[in-house]
């Protein structure tokens, strides 16, 4: 059984390693299964699908099914309804040939649930047991603590543990402040002065403007527009929704594509990970919205809901709108009550309209709305298509 503060260490490594780091954390999961981790960008209960934005700025959409396993730090999260727009979020799955994943596990957390993270940057001026000192850029002297799941980087491969740290190193520091042990190091990313691969990497999104294949380059004008020239690095990861792009032969000029690479010391721009795929192949956005807060007005036909971040969206309601509670004591609009706790499945009609097709809704504080674990995706599935009216 993990331990708290284990718990702890497993969501924040995931959700801090941004879009190199996802690579070194799929090392942990089964040989046939990938890892994501960011932030829930929409959620389709209809269509048993979410949305999760990565800390690179991809989005990747997520499919569940009937196997899929929930996990939460407090128990709060578990079923597919649970699941709201905003929450940090790990993936555990099988990608898809489109680009997408089948996930056989979601681990979930609000904001509130996770640890401030701190990024530090500075030379390590003393190394001890389990411990080592770093003299920060702004002039601290801070003594970080080292722990068994701390991770060490370096762009040679030299550094892979505390022992291998050498005063006079620059070292990228990812850690958290805890109360009982301080500041507690989560990924440390050493090296020689100048050596440090972080100040290096680099994200371009853009468009394909030339390959030459024979040469092992490519060039993309970025959204900035920037024309910038990549080199094929030897490790580099193709990636594309229908799995058609595999190595520099496939790219085509007039792709769209996502590229993370590093800036070597020649100035060359090598290529880490290349995501490309063909403008028509953009998956539209899911159009469900489900905000959760407070009750703060309710009209002849609809309703407002003010957020935790103050935020406020009014939804219409009719006939077909279910009304959901956890005591069954909310069954239609007229047993809604300002100051109710509340959460909305709701349709965006595209024309500034929110159509509610979901409203769970309590009484605070012996009611948890943000649950809502009655409602069952083929809830919505016997509403009609909402049409789309300008």
């Amino acid at each position: 059984m993990f331990t708290k503060w284990t718990r702890i260490i497993l969501v924040t490594v995931a959700l801090t390693l941004g879009l190199v780091g996802i690579a070194y954390a799929e090392g942990d999961a089964p040989d046939d299964q990938t890892r994501v981790a960011g932030v829930i960008l929409n959620v389709d209960f209809p269509g048993n699908t979410f949305a999760v934005r990565t800390l690179s700025g991809t989005d990747v959409h997520v499919h569940v099914t009937g196997n899929t396993e929930y996990r939460s730090r407090d128990g709060s999260i578990q079923g597919f309804e649970d699941l709201a727009v905003d929450m940090r979020t790990i993936v555990v799955g099988q990608e898809r040939g489109d680009g997408a994943i089948n996930a056989s596990a979601v681990f979930a957390a609000t904001p509130e649930e996770l640890p401030d993270i701190m990024r530090l940057k500075g030379e390590v001026n003393g190394v001890g047991d389990s411990y080592f000192t770093l003299l920060t850029e702004d002039g601290r002297s801070l003594t970080i603590n080292v722990i068994d799941r701390t991770r060490f980087r370096s762009r040679d491969g030299e550094v892979t543990a505390l022992s291998d740290l050498e005063p006079g190193m620059t070292a990228l520091v990812t850690a958290v402040d805890t109360e009982d042990n301080g500041i507690v190091a989560l990924v440390v990313a050493a090296g020689t002065p100048g050596g440090d691969i972080r100040d290096r990497i680099f994200r371009t999104t853009g468009e394909i403007t030339g390959v030459v294949p024979g040469q092992e380059t490519f060039t993309v004008q970025s959204n900035e527009g920037e024309s910038i020239t990549f080199v094929n690095g030897e490790r580099a990861k193709f990636r594309s929704r229908d799995g058609s792009v595999t190595g520099i032969h496939d790219l085509k000029q007039g792709m769209l594509t996502m590229v993370g690479a590093i800036k070597m010391e020649d100035g060359t721009n090598q290529a880490l990970v290349v995501m490309v795929g063909n403008p028509e192949d953009r998956p539209e956005r899911p159009n469900v919205v489900s905000p959760s807060g407070k009750i703060v007005s309710l009209g002849g036909n609809s309703l407002t809901i003010e957020t935790r971040s103050g935020e406020q969206k009014s939804f219409s309601v009719d006939g077909s709108t279910k009304y959901k509670s956890r005591d069954g004591s909310v069954s239609g609009f007229g047993d809604l009550e300002v100051g109710m706790a509340a959460i909305v499945v709701g349709s965006d009609l595209g024309n500034g309209e929110l159509l509610a097709l979901v409203v769970g809704a309590g009484n605070i504080p012996t009611e948890r709305p943000e649950r809502m674990g009655d409602v069952r995706p083929e809830v919505l599935r016997e509403r009609p298509p909402v049409s789309q009216t300008g």
